[in-house]
């Protein structure tokens, strides 16, 4: 796969796994209360956990595989297992919020109510925070194994990984980044009716990354 068709492949299932506001809000919180140092320690939690099963997917889905079979049917299988799994979990998350409307009770994503404060805590707490981001990883896993089963030198396939993962790391680090554009200034503290709106728009966030980038991957299963 050349350069620029992958592109086209990797680049938006970068931008919708970045679309995660539970792990911006977390993020946020994070940030708020320690500063932008805490903030750093969460997205470098994060960023361990995707650079884990970045090269795993890369190397194993992307060479150990294409020896044994050919490279565009080894993504295939790979993509159209992730596109299922992802409009799988999409689906759960609105069967749950309808469930939930109608007996009145509240589905609201979860939302670590206290983050820990020290500084290999606010660390495990990123990667925990990735590493259960089932809306995030699938759409990474499948970019990543796209990456390694290119055409492309090592290198450039190691560029293309670390440029596609600062992006899907956006709601982590993007805080921290912040706060130190601000030059320190603090944003007030979230209310009740902020938090709620942003819960309510998280959730259906969550759900249509799941439809959209489940439906992208299998549109590369079947246009090839």
């Amino acid at each position: 796969m050349e350069t620029a068709a992958l592109l086209t492949h990797v680049l938006p299932l970068a931008l919708i796994a970045a679309v995660s506001p539970v792990m911006f809000v977390n993020a946020s919180r994070v940030t708020l209360a320690g500063g932008p140092a805490s903030g750093a320690r969460f997205a470098g939690g994060a960023w361990s956990v995707l650079v884990v099963l970045g090269v795993t997917a890369m190397g194993v889905m992307g060479a150990a595989v294409t020896e044994l079979v050919k490279r565009e049917l080894a993504s295939r299988w790979v993509d159209a297992f992730l596109a299922v799994l992802l409009l799988a979990y999409g689906g759960f998350q609105l069967a749950r919020h309808r469930a939930a409307t109608r007996h009145g009770d509240s589905d609201e994503p979860d939302v670590d109510r206290a983050l820990p404060s020290t500084p290999g805590g606010i660390t495990a707490a990123g990667a925990l925070g990735m590493a259960t981001n089932f809306t995030s990883l699938p759409l990474y896993i499948s970019l990543a194994q796209l990456v390694g089963a290119s055409a492309l030198a090592v290198w450039a396939k190691f560029t293309m990984l670390a440029a596609a993962s600062l992006v899907v790391l956006t709601p982590a680090w993007l805080p921290a980044v912040l706060a130190v554009a601000t030059a320190g200034a603090r944003l007030p503290s979230e209310t009740g009716t902020i938090r709620a709106r942003i819960m309510h728009v998280a959730r259906w966030v969550s759900i249509g990354s799941c439809f959209v980038g489940g439906a992208l991957i299998l549109l590369h299963v079947i246009m090839g």
